[in-house]
């Protein structure tokens, strides 16, 4: 193995990824799984060599047992890469499609690529991307794929994931890939109100037109897309963002947030004897948020208008959902 990026000469055929706190039933670890043209879930059998490079990297870094879930990406044979970077943001849209499918885990924590067409020769020694420490911590939060139903789920949602393509480099920011980019911040980032303020900025990026009264169009349309015919549990969405918007307020201007009284506020909405702004808000408010971008991916209508971009035929939409004429 080759402990070198390739080199002039060189090009990657394929790039085998680690997905640690990815579990699969036992049925479909013994079967090959394709998610995608060039995206397939691959068996310790079918990709020998490359799983016992990965494997070394779990044993060296930690010696607990950790989720063993292969990922394949076949690069293009009429555009030979030297560079992984395409197979990497691939595997993280992966990522984000299961953590939005499932609401756990899910990471890419290595890689290694190699060019098969000569010889299965490895360029370089496995690539770590995570901390597997960090890993075997959330352990107990790692995603889990039941059958091959949860499977078609995943490929759906991956279809229309990887077509925004929210892990690429890029400098346009339409609403849908800005939502998921966020959302994916929301996701890496532990400090709770800076997790609260990614979070708003995704339904500001679904919800939002224009500066005025975000908090208030961002709420309601956020309750009636997700309780289109239940005003007891819209109430609830609303209250509980209206407070959340007032809490990534205060934050980002630095006005001081009275945490006691939030809570209580929140208890009163939600109707519940004690509530954690720091632990529960940021993780009910990463619910809500998951919820809203599944309704909108796997609408086809709501899913169209924000593709094409057609801005116009959009805010009428989300002013169609406020007056709860939208399913």
């Amino acid at each position: 193995m080759k402990e070198a990026f390739p080199g002039l000469n060189d090009v990657i055929t394929k790039t085998i990824g680690l997905f640690s706190n990815l579990e699969l039933d036992a049925q479909l670890k013994n079967s090959v799984v394709e998610i995608s043209p060039n995206l397939s879930i691959v068996t310790t059998n079918s990709e020998k060599m490359a799983i016992n490079h990965l494997s070394e990297v779990g044993e060296i870094n930690n010696k607990n047992d950790i989720s063993s879930t292969y990922l394949k990406y076949a690069h293009d044979p009429l555009e030979p890469s030297r560079l992984s970077f395409d197979a990497l943001e691939v595997f993280e849209n992966f990522c984000l499609t299961v953590r939005l499918a499932t609401g756990k885990k899910c990471e890419c924590s290595a890689y290694i690529s190699c060019n098969e067409k000569i010889k299965p020769d490895y360029y370089y020694k496995p690539f770590i991307i995570s901390n597997f420490n960090d890993l075997w911590i959330l352990k107990t939060e790692r995603a889990t794929i039941k059958d091959l139903t949860e499977i078609n789920t995943i490929k759906s949602l991956f279809l229309k994931v990887n077509e925004q393509n929210p892990a690429a480099i890029s400098f346009e920011y339409p609403r849908l890939c800005n939502a998921l980019k966020f959302f994916n911040m929301a996701y890496s980032t532990k400090w709770f109100l800076l997790k609260i303020v990614h979070l708003f900025t995704v339904l500001e990026s679904i919800f939002s037109e224009n500066p005025n009264e975000i908090a208030y169009k961002i709420s309601l349309r956020t309750a009636y897309l997700l309780h289109p015919d239940d005003s007891a549990s819209r109430k609830k969405v609303f209250g509980f963002l209206k407070q959340g918007y007032d809490i990534r307020s205060r934050f980002l201007h630095g006005n001081k947030i009275n945490y006691a009284n939030k809570e209580k506020q929140l208890q009163n909405i939600l109707g519940v004897q004690h509530y954690s702004l720091m632990f529960k808000y940021p993780e009910d408010l990463y619910d809500i948020v998951r919820r809203v971008i599944n309704k909108i991916i796997t609408n086809e209508t709501i899913y169209k208008l924000l593709s094409e971009q057609n801005e116009e035929l959009y805010i009428s939409f989300l002013n169609d959902i406020a007056l709860n004429i939208n399913e």
